[in-house]
C-alpha cells in the first residue's frame, strides 16, 4: 500500500502514477511489463521495448502530467494507492487480463477482500435516484457488503 503522505513510499507512488499515465491506453501491455520488469521505474526506462511488441504504434508518453500534483491531491483526499502487485490488491481484479495498475482507495483497503458491490448510475442523477442509491448503499453496508464507488459525478458519488 502506497501512502501519499509517507516520504518512504512517495517516490514509488510517483513512479506508479507516471507509468499508469504513460500506459493508459495499453493496460494489458502495462501489466505484462510489471510482471516482466518488477517495478514501474524499470518498465518506464524500457518503454520503447514494451511498445515494440505491441500491435499499437502509440509511443509510451512518460513525460506528461505532474505526479507530484497527483500525489498531493491523493494526500488531500486521504487516499492510498494499491498497485496491481500489492498483496492487498483484490485477487479477483488482479486475475483480469487488463486490471487497473493502481486502485486509489479512500477508507479501509483491507475490506476489498470481502464481498462487494459497486453502485453506478447516471451523471445527471435525479433527486429520487440519489435517494435510492444512498438507501441501497446504506442497507448493503449494514448487511456487511462493501460498497465501492468510482467517485465519478452523479449517483456513484453519493
Amino acid at each position: 500500500m502506497l501512502v501519499p503522505s509517507d516520504l518512504g513510499t512517495r517516490s514509488l507512488l510517483g513512479d506508479w502514477l507516471a507509468f499508469q499515465r504513460g500506459m493508459a491506453l495499453q493496460p494489458e501491455l502495462a501489466v505484462a511489463a510489471i510482471r516482466e520488469f518488477g517495478d514501474p521505474r524499470t518498465a518506464l526506462r524500457v518503454s520503447a521495448r514494451l511498445v515494440r511488441g505491441s500491435k499499437s504504434r502509440r509511443r509510451v508518453d512518460v513525460g506528461s502530467g505532474s505526479s507530484e500534483a497527483d500525489i498531493d491531491a491523493l494526500a488531500r483526499a486521504e487516499a492510498v494507492a494499491l498497485p496491481v502487485d500489492s498483496p492487498m490488491y483484490p485477487k479477483c481484479l488482479a486475475a483480469l487480463s487488463d486490471p487497473a495498475l493502481l486502485l486509489l482507495v479512500r477508507g479501509q483497503p483491507e475490506l476489498l477482500s470481502r464481498p462487494a458491490v459497486a453502485i453506478v448510475g447516471s451523471r445527471a442523477a435525479t433527486v429520487y435516484g440519489k435517494r435510492v442509491a444512498r438507501k441501497m448503499a446504506a442497507d448493503l453496508a449494514a448487511a456487511g457488503v462493501v460498497v465501492i464507488s468510482g467517485l465519478a459525478r452523479g449517483i456513484d458519488a453519493e
